[in-house]
């Protein structure tokens, strides 16, 4: 697959600006090519890991925080597409720091690292980026709150074993109010209706709203530097699998009281690379349809929201696909069926769950890893009308096949969501 070293995050047009509310910087291109091209990326690697190691390794405080302040300072911002991968606890003060960096990509980056390290001594952090001032970071920090509280209540196993970790964990019932409270207060300031829509299931995950750990990624790696290994479009099941979520549901469809988008800079943030484009033969694979929209590239963390009042039909996890989220919807014409995937190992939904328009469904998963099956992150979403067929509900098929019943996912949404046509050329 062809990538082009940047990233596309601008927002065009006065419906985009109406729906962010705010401007959404580009992010920092070097990053993004560090992890985009294997030989850049191995590079880095190697000039990192020496680092990580002797952090972890070090014994004296003062030798500790020396080698932090040098993965702070030196890699942070340059490399924090490589220190997201890594699963190690001694780094989570790193991830604490960053978050606190001027580059809006760096802040969400390290909000992602510590949520995917369940790193409750960084809650603090996390819920003061409630207030920043970009949605993407917002969007990230409120179901990290939500993450990490639930996987204290159900998946203790999980948690890192460190003393700052273990002191978190103990302080986290006197603490459990005033995180409920920051989401509240992020919810009366929220002006972005997606953002709101993370904020508002975090809150709900303080209820009864119940996460599902749908997958977990295998490190490699010694103890110290232990990561997520970048593969390169490779068709992967390297994840180990949890099987109390998969399969199809039921649940009352009624018709939906209007459309939304499934990413919150939808369609705009796409990167011009072939494989983006609906109902096309992929550039790489000339005997493979793509029945899919890929938007949202390199966010990963990201929410995934739905696109219409409905009900969730299947959640499932393996292969080249990470997560795969389905919703079936009842719409004007029909029954319009979204697919979602390479989702994340956590998802917000459950199936056979009624869902509206526009709440959270998952989360983008990890750029080159099993969950975006070997290629840079990005939800790929697809739409076929008619029932339900779980047969259906998969992104690729031999070239030849007909194309019938699948929807050009821009095309048919933009008009219902901003009451305008987009310029084709942005997105095929």
């Amino acid at each position: 697959m062809r990538y082009l070293p940047l990233l596309v995050l601008s927002l065009l047009g006065d419906g985009a600006a109406a729906r962010a509310q705010e401007s959404v910087p580009k992010a920092d291109a070097a990053s993004i090519s560090v992890v985009n091209r294997p030989e850049d990326f191995e590079a880095r690697r190697n000039e990192v890991e020496p680092v990580v190691l002797a952090h972890a390794k070090a014994k004296e405080a003062a030798e500790r925080r020396g080698l932090e302040d040098r993965l702070v300072g030196e890699f942070g911002e340059k490399a924090i597409e490589v220190l997201v991968r890594y699963r190690e606890p001694h780094l989570i003060p790193v991830f604490v720091r960053l978050t606190e960096s001027k580059k809006w990509y760096v802040r969400r980056l390290a909000v992602f690292g510590l949520q995917r390290n369940l790193a409750l001594s960084g809650l603090d952090r996390t819920t003061a980026l409630l207030a920043d001032e970009n949605p993407l970071v917002r969007e990230i920090a409120a179901t990290t709150v939500a993450i990490l509280h639930f996987a204290a209540k159900k998946h203790r196993k999980l948690l890192p074993r460190t003393r700052e970790e273990a002191a978190a964990r103990a302080g986290l019932g006197k603490r459990k109010k005033a995180d409920r409270q920051a989401l509240e207060d992020a919810l009366g300031k929220e002006g972005n209706p997606y953002v709101k829509a993370s904020v508002t299931c975090a809150l709900e995950t303080f209820g009864r709203r119940a996460l599902l750990l749908i997958h977990t990624e295998p490190t490699v790696g010694e103890p110290g530097v232990r990561f997520v290994p970048r593969l390169v479009g490779a068709a992967v099941n390297a994840y180990q699998k949890h099987s109390n979520f998969s399969g199809s549901g039921g649940g009352r469809l009624k018709p939906t009281s209007g459309w939304a988008y499934p990413t919150l800079l939808y369609p705009r943030e796409i990167m011009n690379i072939g494989s983006d484009r609906p109902l096309v033969a992929l550039p790489e694979k000339a005997n493979s349809l793509h029945f899919g929209h890929d938007c949202g590239w390199f966010l990963e963390g990201s929410s995934i929201y739905a696109v219409a009042d409905g009900v969730v039909r299947m959640i499932r996890s393996g292969g080249d696909w990470g997560g795969l989220i389905v919703a079936e919807y009842l719409g004007e014409s029909g029954k319009v069926n979204g697919l979602n995937g390479h989702c994340g190992m956590w998802v917000f939904v459950r199936p056979g769950e009624t869902v509206t328009r526009g709440q959270l469904l998952g989360q983008m998963g990890l750029s080159f890893s099993a969950e975006n099956g070997g290629h840079g992150a990005h939800d790929h979403f697809g739409m076929f009308e008619g029932a339900f067929a779980a047969q259906k509900c998969y992104g690729r098929s031999a070239a030849g096949r007909s194309t019938d019943g699948w929807l050009i996912p821009p095309d048919f949404l933009t008009p219902k969501v901003e009451g305008k046509k987009i310029a084709p050329e942005s997105y095929r």
